[in-house]
């Protein structure tokens, strides 16, 4: 969501908003990209997977960080496929 911000908080203040990419753009910079109206990339650059997370009131919580913790939605799956796996073994 921090992303998203971001791009809109540009967008309100720029009529055109542009991102160059000297090299990696993954996750949260891809975000980024696909919110602009231009993305110039050198030769070398690449954009990288976007990585969702989920945010719930379920989350877990840890005693030194005041938010819930994001879990990733790889995360959930690889959770899923764990418990499969288990379950398939018995």
């Amino acid at each position: 969501m921090a992303a998203w911000s971001i791009v809109n908080l540009n967008r309100s203040f720029f009529d055109k908003f542009t991102v160059i990419v000297p090299f990696h753009c993954h996750s949260a910079g891809t975000i980024i990209c696909l919110g602009t109206d231009n993305i110039i990339m050198t030769k070398q650059a690449t954009l990288g997977p976007i990585d969702p997370s989920y945010n719930s009131h379920l989350n877990p919580v840890f005693l030194f960080i005041p938010e819930p913790y994001s879990v990733s939605v790889e995360q959930v799956s690889a959770y899923f496929q764990l418990l499969e796996s288990k379950q398939n073994n018995k």
